[in-house]
């Protein structure tokens, strides 16, 4: 009897590997993923330690849009001579050949940056993505030129006269806002030193350019 209640008797350390196996299990299905956190972790720290190299790149097709107008503007003027009280709209020097000019080479430029220099142009994105964000930039700063344009009108300042920062910074701004809408990630991989960084940048930029463009009979004005 004795040996026959032995073999029916359940093993306790079996018993004890089972209840731990099971525990392990559980553990597992509720411990979150590793991995996909170390990802996710990796990504917001690449976006927010984008370089200056990698900021200049990201605004490049921005600053060949709103440079382009310049050689090859031109023509029809956007308004068509429409005023509003009393001013132009926007005035004789934004023409349709110098919008369409620019949002073309603008986007084109980002394209070939998408495929030449994809590890520093939105290294976190598909070549696609990087192709929207480089037509929201494009198409942004087609805009924003001629929103500084038409805030210029407004405020009574003639085409070609200087205006410090209307000049210079509606174009960037509203290209940074068009390409937020296209890359949700833009302000992170921005932040306030690259955002100030880009500030400066562009207001240098344009003055040096806008005497280059002067020095070849481009431009009327120096600035």
């Amino acid at each position: 009897m004795k040996s026959r209640q032995t073999k029916n008797k359940p093993n306790k350390k079996t018993t004890k590997k089972q209840k731990n196996k099971r525990r392990n299990k559980k553990q597992q299905k509720n411990k979150p993923n590793e991995k996909t956190n170390e990802k996710k972790n990796r990504v917001v720290f690449q976006v927010a330690e984008a370089s200056l190299l990698e900021l200049i790149i990201l605004v490049f097709p921005a600053y060949v849009a709103n440079a382009i107008p310049v050689v090859f503007g031109g023509g029809q003027a956007i308004d068509y001579g429409k005023k509003l009280w009393g001013e132009r709209v926007f005035g004789a020097s934004k023409t349709i050949r110098g919008a369409l000019s620019g949002f073309a080479f603008g986007t084109t430029s980002g394209i070939a940056i998408a495929f030449t220099l994809s590890p520093f142009f939105l290294p976190q994105l598909g070549v696609m993505q990087k192709v929207a964000v480089a037509f929201a930039l494009s198409l942004g700063t087609i805009v924003g030129d001629l929103l500084g344009s038409f805030m210029k009108r407004r405020l009574g300042i003639k085409p070609g006269a200087q205006s410090l920062l209307l000049d210079q910074l509606p174009f960037l701004y509203t290209a940074l806002f068009f390409a937020w809408l296209a890359w949700s990630e833009l302000p992170t991989a921005l932040g306030v030193t690259g955002f100030f960084f880009l500030t400066i940048l562009t207001i240098l930029l344009h003055l040096f350019f806008n005497l280059l463009a002067h020095a070849f009979r481009l431009k009327k004005v120096p600035w």
